[in-house]
């Protein structure tokens, strides 16, 4: 248990330290791209990381953790932003539906993550020493689904959004997505305490951020609910009551 309480809060200082360099990226490349960059990141790390994990070896997973949790705030971040852009201007029932299906889905996925852990059996062979057990399958597969979706991203039609080469090469010389300036980067954070301040500063104000995001979908919702429900009564200036 403490294993995977230190692995969750490594994911959650990845998102903490790449959450800004993701803002920037989609205000200069578009949400699209950047989408696609960070899904594709998330699958490859997670399946190089779980394909040799075991009860020996899976310290490795600490600095894929870092990974994934970046890449998690890139898909959380672009996927929000391309719904609001993409949406016409009354918003409310297209947020509504897109938090349906996410929740749907997100309800779903454990669901049927369990149903195959069922039907594999524990051990399925070995590969370079260690044994191949059912959640390697699992994950597996769950990769590759979301390295297959991806190419649905490419169907979307974002205004003035760049190819995600840009992306790529523009990543490389930004010191959140170095990897050993990232890794440093966490260190300072963990080890002093300056940057556990600083850590809960930046925590805050994204608290903050992501409060009034959400009010202001709130207000979009209520202000939608409103206008549906007045235009379907008697005596409305619309015509269209009952």
């Amino acid at each position: 248990v403490a294993d995977v309480g230190i692995l969750t809060a490594l994911g959650g200082v990845g998102g903490l330290l790449t959450l800004r360099g993701w803002g920037w990226l989609c205000d200069r490349f578009g949400s699209r791209p950047v989408l696609q960059v960070g899904s594709i990141l998330w699958a490859l790390a997670g399946l190089a990381a779980w394909t040799f994990a075991g009860e020996r070896f899976f310290w490795h997973l600490a600095a894929s953790y870092l990974v994934i949790g970046g890449t998690t705030a890139c898909f959380q971040l672009c996927q929000f932003n391309l719904m609001l852009k993409l949406a016409p201007a009354n918003k409310a029932p297209y947020v509504a539906v897109f938090l349906a299906l996410t929740s749907a889905l997100a309800a779903v996925g454990p669901l049927l993550g369990g149903l195959i852990l069922r039907w594999l059996p524990d051990e399925l062979g070995t590969l370079l020493g260690q044994t191949i057990r059912d959640y390697h399958v699992l994950i597996a597969l769950s990769m590759l689904g979301c390295l297959l979706s991806t190419h649905l991203l490419g169907f979307v039609n974002e205004a003035e959004a760049h190819p995600p080469e840009a992306v790529w090469r523009t990543m490389r010389r930004m010191q959140p997505f170095n990897p050993m300036l990232t890794l440093g980067s966490a260190a300072q954070l963990l080890v002093s305490p300056g940057g556990l301040l600083a850590m809960a500063h930046q925590s805050i104000r994204l608290v903050r951020r992501q409060v009034k995001a959400i009010g202001n979908v709130g207000e979009v919702l209520v202000g939608g609910t409103a206008d549906a429900i007045r235009s379907r009564l008697p005596g409305d200036d619309s015509g269209r009551g009952p």
